[in-house]
C-alpha cells in the first residue's frame, strides 16, 4: 500500500513539472502546495475547480504569510494516473486563466515564494502584460521637489503636516543621520487618467519600525524589557514600506473613488510598494490611517493579500463657536466642565505662554530633553526617538510653531526658569497640528502641565482662526473632556514573514492571561 502511494507521489511531482505549475516545495508526502500569491487568486481557482468536480483548498494567512497563498491538494493510493492527470490539467488551465484575468504575471508568483522562474513562464509574463495596456499615467519620484507644489497642496496640503513644505523639511531631517532608524527613503506616487486628472496621490516612506508599534502598551513594555536585557535596540524591528510616515497623521491617500480607474490605480500603488519592498529590502508593506468601515476598500485590500489591523483612535476638534474661556467651558458636558475648571482654568494664571522665536542651541537642547521625558513614558505608539536634527529644523522653519509654557516667577523656585512644557505644532492654511509634546514631570502633579498644554493648543487654534486642531493619538479620555471627536482608522499590512508578528502576538496573549 505504501509502495502504491509512493508511485502516485512520484508521478504527481513529475506531472506538476510537466504542466509547469509553481510547486512550492517538492517532497515525498501526498500533500502538494501550488503557489498563487494572493488570496483572491486562490479563492477564484478553488471556485472554478469545484465547478469542474475537483475539491482543493487554500493555504492562507495566518498559516502562511498573506502573500504566500497557495492551492493545496492531497492524493491517495486509490487515485489513478489518469485521474491525477485530469485534475492537474484542470488546475493548470484555471491557474493560468485566473492569473490572466487578474493581470498578475506568473513571475510574481515565483517572486512571492522566492523561487526561480522557468524561461517559458517569463514569455507568458510578457504576453500577459501586453494584453492589458493601461490608460493610466504614473509619476514616481523620490523627492517632493520634483512634485508640483500647487497640485500637491490642493489635494493633500490641508490634511496634516504633509503639505509640500512639511515634506521638504522631513526629507531634510531624516537623511544623512548616524542611526539607521533616523534615515528614511521617500517615494511619491501620482497616478493620472488619460486626461491627466489625478486619480491617486500619496507618498511612501521606508524606515525601520518597531514590530510592536501598534501592539497594546503592555506588549511594548515586555518587548522593551527584552531589548534592554539583550542590549539590542533592534530586537523585533523591521524595515517597512509605509504610506505616510512615522511623524505624520491623517489620511495620506488621495483617491478619486468616482473614477472608473480607481481600483486599477490602487493596483499600481500596491505594485509600486511591492517593488520598493524588494529595492529597500523591507520585510513588509503598510497602508495606514484609512477610514474604518469602508467595506469596499476592506474587500479590495484583503483580496490583494493584505490583512487589516486596528490603529489607536485619533482625535480632532473642529467646532469653535465660542469667544472666550467661559464660553468654551460652557460648550462641554457638565462632567467635563468640572474637570476643566478644576484642572485647567484654576491654573491658567500660573503660566506664561509664548511662541518661541530665535531659540538658542541651549534652549533647543532643553526642549529636546522635555520631548525625551515624554518619549520614555509613551508606548501607545512605540517608535524610535526622533533625531535631534529634526528639532533644529523645526525651530528654524516658519511653518512650525513651538509653544512654550513657563511658570510665573512666583511659582518657579528654580535658580533659572525654563519651560516646563513645550508643544511643537505644524500650521497649515486650515488646521493646527500639534505633533510633539515635551514635559517636565517634576511639575506635572502640582501644576498639571500636560492638561494646560492641551488647552492652550485649543486656544491657539481658535486665536489663529483655523478650522480644526488635530490632537493625534492617545489620551482619549483626557481629550474627550475638551470636546474632541474620535476618529477610528485602520491599517492594512502585508508581511513577508510572520515570525515577528507571531512573537508579538504571543506576548499579547501572555499579557492578557497575566491580567
Amino acid at each position: 500500500m505504501q509502495a502504491q502511494l509512493n508511485e502516485n507521489i512520484k508521478y504527481t511531482n513529475l506531472a506538476i513539472k510537466k504542466h509547469g505549475l509553481p510547486l512550492v516545495s517538492e517532497s515525498a508526502t501526498p500533500i502538494f502546495f501550488i503557489g498563487v500569491s494572493l488570496p483572491k487568486i486562490g479563492y477564484s481557482i478553488i471556485s472554478r475547480m469545484l465547478k469542474d468536480g475537483y475539491y482543493v483548498n487554500a493555504g492562507i494567512f495566518p498559516g502562511v504569510p498573506v502573500k504566500n497563498t497557495g492551492i493545496r491538494f492531497t492524493i491517495t493510493k486509490l487515485h489513478t494516473f489518469k485521474e491525477i492527470d485530469n485534475m492537474l490539467e484542470a488546475l493548470t488551465y484555471h491557474h493560468a486563466e485566473v492569473l490572466k484575468e487578474e493581470n498578475f504575471p506568473i513571475s510574481k508568483v515565483y517572486q512571492a515564494f522566492k523561487m526561480k522562474e522557468p524561461i517559458e513562464q517569463k514569455m507568458e509574463e510578457i504576453i500577459t502584460i501586453g494584453e492589458k495596456q493601461s490608460k493610466l499615467q504614473v509619476q514616481h519620484v523620490t523627492s517632493v521637489i520634483d512634485v508640483d507644489k500647487l497640485e500637491w497642496d490642493n489635494l493633500l496640503g490641508n490634511r496634516g503636516t504633509y503639505n509640500w513644505d512639511g515634506l521638504k523639511l522631513l526629507e531634510e531631517s531624516f537623511s544623512a543621520n548616524l542611526k539607521p532608524e533616523e534615515n528614511w527613503n521617500f517615494d511619491y506616487i501620482i497616478v493620472r487618467d488619460e486626461n491627466e486628472k489625478p486619480v491617486l496621490v500619496t507618498f511612501l516612506t521606508s524606515a525601520i519600525w518597531k514590530d510592536d508599534m501598534l501592539a497594546p502598551e503592555g506588549v511594548s513594555v515586555q518587548v522593551e524589557n527584552k531589548r534592554k536585557s539583550l542590549n539590542d535596540p533592534y530586537y523585533l524591528t523591521s524595515k517597512l514600506v509605509s504610506m505616510g510616515s512615522l511623524l505624520t497623521e491623517g489620511d495620506h491617500l488621495y483617491i478619486d473613488r468616482t473614477s472608473p480607474y480607481w481600483k486599477e490605480a490602487m493596483g499600481i500603488l500596491l505594485e509600486k510598494m511591492s517593488v520598493l519592498q524588494e529595492k529597500y529590502r523591507a520585510t513588509g508593506t503598510l497602508l495606514r490611517d484609512l477610514k474604518q468601515g469602508d467595506d469596499e476598500m476592506d474587500n479590495y485590500m484583503m483580496d490583494n493579500g493584505y490583512f487589516k489591523m486596528g490603529m489607536p483612535v485619533s482625535h480632532v476638534i473642529d467646532t469653535f463657536n465660542w469667544t472666550n474661556r467661559e464660553e468654551f467651558v460652557a460648550t462641554l458636558s457638565s462632567r467635563s466642565r468640572r474637570h476643566v475648571r478644576r484642572d485647567v482654568m484654576d491654573y491658567v494664571d500660573k503660566y506664561e505662554v509664548t511662541i518661541a522665536e530665535n531659540l538658542t542651541a541651549g534652549e533647543i537642547e532643553h526642549l529636546y530633553g522635555l520631548y525625551m521625558n515624554v518619549k520614555a513614558k509613551s508606548l501607545l505608539l512605540n517608535t524610535f526617538a526622533l533625531p535631534y536634527k529634526l528639532f533644529e529644523n523645526m525651530a528654524a522653519d516658519p511653518n512650525w510653531e513651538i509653544m512654550l509654557l513657563n511658570l510665573k516667577p512666583e511659582f518657579d523656585k528654580r535658580e533659572k526658569r525654563k519651560p516646563i512644557a513645550a508643544v511643537f505644532s505644524y500650521v497649515t492654511e486650515e488646521k493646527y497640528n500639534p505633533m510633539i509634546v515635551g514635559l517636565d514631570y517634576a511639575f506635572q502633579e502640582e501644576f498639571k502641565c500636560y492638561k494646560q498644554a492641551l488647552y492652550r493648543v485649543i486656544e491657539r487654534t481658535h486665536l489663529l482662526r483655523k478650522k480644526a486642531v488635530n490632537l493625534g493619538f492617545g489620551a482619549t479620555v483626557e481629550k474627550q473632556k475638551y470636546g474632541a471627536k474620535l476618529i477610528n482608522v485602520v491599517a492594512y499590512m502585508q508581511a513577508q514573514d510572520n515570525f515577528s508578528l507571531e512573537v508579538v502576538s504571543g506576548m499579547n496573549v501572555a499579557e492578557v492571561v497575566s491580567v
